[in-house]
């Protein structure tokens, strides 16, 4: 047993010293001599260019576009009566696939709400992209 012993940390001294002598062999690699200098000069050219502003996905033309079409759409619902138009076809499908699907009762006060909430969220979003520009501009100042 102690023969067993003895040979275990004999192979695991020279697996020690071996793994020692393999690592001295291997030096780190060092940057040229123009290394500091070149990488300063990128990281100053980079300081110089302008930072682009985000562009966002939507114009504020597409968001008009968008908030005119949504209006007509809810004052549609809102203040025409179903009775009014003449598309007796189109009407009865509509009432067949809401008594089958759609069989919940959307009074006009929680439209107007879900209205109301659309447009609390849209100036929510705009004020937060706002004060994240804001913050962005003084950050680039100091």
């Amino acid at each position: 047993m102690k023969a067993v012993k003895n040979m275990n940390s004999n192979i695991d001294n020279s697996a020690d010293k071996l793994l020692k002598k393999a690592i001295r062999a291997i030096t780190p690699d060092s940057p040229g001599e123009g290394f500091v200098l070149a990488l300063m000069q990128k990281v100053h050219q980079t300081e110089l260019q302008p930072a682009r502003k985000a562009e966002p996905l939507i114009s504020w033309k597409g968001w008009i576009f968008i908030g005119l079409i949504s209006a007509v759409m809810f004052s549609m619902v809102i203040f025409t009566d179903a009775s009014g138009f003449r598309f007796d076809m189109i009407r009865d499908y509509y009432h067949n696939f809401a008594a089958n699907y759609l069989s919940i009762f959307l009074s006009r006060f929680f439209v107007a709400g879900m209205v109301i909430l659309a447009l609390l969220f849209i100036v929510q979003v705009r004020l937060v992209t706002w004060r994240y520009d804001r913050m962005q501009n003084s950050g680039h100042e100091s």
